[in-house]
């Protein structure tokens, strides 16, 4: 497995051993496939909220078109089934 050291434009590859040193020194890891960013790397508090109720205004979009989905569906079993006669 293979650790990646990521600042800027510099690739590093390192071990275990060196993954806590390289994050003090504001890298950030690839470590099996995910990024863990350095500890320094912040994101400002309007940020985060404006994206938490973007993210609320999307899950609300979504569950609204699942309903929809399962309306839809719903309707064409009908319209598929063989009338009674």
């Amino acid at each position: 497995m293979k650790i990646y050291a990521i600042k800027g434009n510099r690739e590093e590859t390192i071990n275990e051993a060196q993954e806590q040193e390289f994050l003090k020194a504001g890298y950030d890891i690839i470590k099996d496939g995910k990024r863990i960013p350095a500890p320094s790397k912040t994101v400002p508090y309007a940020e985060l909220e404006k994206v938490k109720v973007e993210l609320e205004a999307e899950k609300a979009k979504v569950a609204e078109l699942e309903k929809k989905l399962k309306k839809a569906d719903k309707k064409a079993d009908q319209q598929d089934r063989p009338a009674k006669e």
